[in-house]
């Protein structure tokens, strides 16, 4: 039985391992068996829990993209709520699109014939919980200078047909294509934030930041391809090209250091 909960804290001094083991001790507690009279046919309850942490978002109540940024710089509740759901935010039709392949080699516990739910689960948790950090969609008060100039980010997985895993990375692995479409505001329009996104996706194990379960085992982030400085398309999700994956086992542009997350 899997058990999906929403947990919505008044205190941000309370950490979420703390109420998970609160959450934890009711379920455990057998007199819970007794309030859902369940004691007579029920022996007890074993409990394998997860948690993620969905973004903090910052209120404000104005529709347009101007006073869609708080005073502070952060981006409002209605565009923190729109790249959670990978939808459009108010103005993008007015920004620069710019493309980002991220590699990554992803490790299951066992082999899976039909991955297509994997990838779906993956490319849900990379937007809702990845992307809203790239546009500042955090409690934190200092804010990387990536985070003032993006303004939504849309994300694609595929699993690549060409594309082998790193010779370290255990089998069964699966290499995977994270499509990115950032939009940005046009006075950075030619800039690479490559680097910024790659330490977005390092900063913690993207199993445990993502929430992810079996079959998901581990998850090495590999590589960034850029492409930079487009026109920005009125479509809230723009249909993607054909990718080019790397032919050989490892990057395939100048070097940056994989990390196994």
């Amino acid at each position: 039985l899997y058990l999906d909960m929403d947990v919505f804290s008044k205190d941000d001094d309370v950490s979420s391992e703390v109420l998970l083991d609160i959450i934890t001790g009711i379920f455990a507690d057998e007199g819970l068996l007794k309030f859902l009279n369940l004691a007579s046919s029920v022996d007890g309850i074993d409990l394998a829990t997860a948690y993620e942490i969905l973004p903090s978002i910052v209120p404000t109540s104005s529709p347009s993209f101007q006073d869609d940024i708080t005073g502070d710089g952060s981006p409002s509740r209605e565009t923190c709520a729109a790249i959670v759901n990978g939808t459009a935010v108010s103005g993008q039709k007015d920004m620069v699109l710019q493309e980002y392949d991220i590699f990554l080699d992803v490790m299951l516990d066992s082999e899976i014939e039909d991955v297509s739910s994997v990838t779906m689960e993956l490319e849900e948790k990379i937007q809702r919980l990845v992307m809203p950090s790239l546009a500042g969609c955090t409690n934190q008060r200092r804010r990387l200078q990536i985070e003032s100039f993006i303004v939504n980010a849309l994300v694609e997985a595929q699993v690549g047909i060409d594309g082998a895993c790193l010779p370290e990375s255990e089998r069964p692995c699966y290499r995977y294509i994270i499509q990115l479409d950032i939009f940005v505001q046009s006075a950075v329009s030619s800039a690479d934030f490559s680097d910024d996104i790659l330490s977005k996706f390092r900063e913690a194990s993207l199993v445990e930041r993502l929430g992810l379960l079996s079959p998901f085992k581990n998850i090495t982030v590999v590589d960034i391809f850029a492409d930079t400085d487009h026109s920005a398309s009125p479509s809230a999700n723009p249909t993607k090209g054909p990718v080019t994956y790397p032919t050989t086992d490892g990057p395939t542009r100048s070097p940056t250091k994989e990390s196994s997350v």
